[in-house]
């Protein structure tokens, strides 16, 4: 009982003593050092970009524009490891909105496949907004932009899911699928781009795909028609709602799930799995903290500590990473979806996880998705 009181004083000690040291730390604007970045594929060296997988800056990434071509044609398309974005051009809005920090263009030669564009109807037309934040993009530029790049790159595949953003204004006098189909879907600079098929389980083969846009239709349509495969057949993950930053770690225990169940089941088929998460109920909870764990949003920036500890690699969220260690005592850190899912791929390695949606993807997240095929 003696030893254990004596080691029970040392350790009440030391964690004092450690308090003390990151108090001191912090009061000199040395918020955390990261030992965790060395084993997690992150990295503070900017001239390795090339192995993030968060990015906030708007700098262009490497350029992946024909990453299907190395694939089979006989590839079901419901069956490749796809990289997307969650809220694709939510560029505006601050943190409570903006989800990426790369342009549509940027995107695409990037190597993203899979676009989440939301849209309202505004005088029987459709405008791109997350949330109420109108995002400086009509639907007829989104089309530009994915027929032009198609065209460039034939080999490639898009996957555009389309979903209702908010009531229509007063001046709309047509249902969202009708404004879909009369002012987009027949348009002759359009429809040819689109994929062909009334089945809303199509799975198409690569072959069949190369060149299209595969409407993702999250929209009602007229007498349940679909024009492209149904949004509600696909096998998701979307536990967007984190009430508290703990949250954080039971949506990656989630995505982790996913990722696990999909690789696993021969015929899984169809998987969606989003990296993303927002809202809060006390405090708000930032797109860009779900995804990167950090304080502030700059791709650099430090990660934002749990204020809990651990002691000898034990405690709270085994999968959070330790840091600011004094002896066998360690803070622990958040980490983002982001990095935990690119750790998870590199460590894993080639399986089916279907399309996996992201909010600032970096291009070591990105490729890890891509070389998992």
């Amino acid at each position: 009982k003696k030893k254990n009181k004596e080691m029970m004083i040392k350790i009440y000690l030391i964690q004092v003593i450690f308090l003390l040291v990151q108090l001191i730390c912090q009061s000199h604007g040395q918020l955390s050092f990261n030992i965790f970045d060395l084993i997690q594929n992150k990295v503070t060296d900017k001239e390795n970009v090339s192995q993030l997988a968060y990015y906030y800056d708007t700098n262009d990434l490497a350029v992946r524009n024909k990453w299907m071509a190395k694939l089979p044609n006989d590839t079901n398309i419901m069956r490749i490891n796809v990289p997307g974005t969650h809220d694709s051009s939510a560029l505006l809005g601050g943190n409570i909105y903006k989800t990426q920090s790369l342009t549509l263009s940027q995107q695409l030669n990037s190597g993203i496949r899979y676009f989440d564009i939301r849209c309202q109807q505004v005088k029987n037309m459709f405008q791109v907004y997350h949330g109420p934040i109108y995002q400086n993009i009509n639907f007829n530029d989104v089309l530009n932009i994915f027929t032009d790049f198609l065209s460039a790159n034939p080999s490639e595949v898009l996957y555009m899911r389309l979903k209702k953003e908010n009531d229509d204004d007063e001046k709309t006098n047509r249902t969202f699928s009708r404004t879909f189909i009369d002012s987009y879907y027949s348009d002759e600079r359009y429809n040819r781009f689109f994929f062909n098929t009334t089945n809303c389980l199509t799975s198409p083969t690569l072959g069949e795909a190369r060149g299209k846009i595969l409407l993702i239709q999250n929209f009602n349509m007229e007498e349940n028609k679909c024009l492209g495969r149904s949004y509600g057949t696909l096998s998701i993950q979307d536990a967007y709602q984190l009430d508290t930053n703990w949250d954080l770690y039971s949506k990656w225990m989630k995505i982790k799930a996913k990722l696990i169940e999909s690789s696993s089941d021969p015929n899984s088929i169809a998987v969606l799995n989003h990296l993303s998460g927002s809202t809060g109920k006390s405090i708000p909870i930032f797109p860009f903290f779900v995804a990167s764990g950090k304080i502030t949003p700059g791709t650099y920036d430090p990660m934002m500590l749990t204020g809990l500890y651990s002691f000898n690699g034990n405690g709270q969220f085994p999968e959070f990473p330790r840091v600011n260690c004094m002896f066998l005592i360690c803070s622990i850190g958040f980490q983002g979806t982001n990095m935990m899912t690119h750790g998870y791929l590199k460590a894993h390695g080639k399986g089916y996880y279907g399309i996996i949606a992201i909010d600032f993807p970096g291009q070591g997240l990105i490729d890890a998705i891509i070389n998992s095929n």
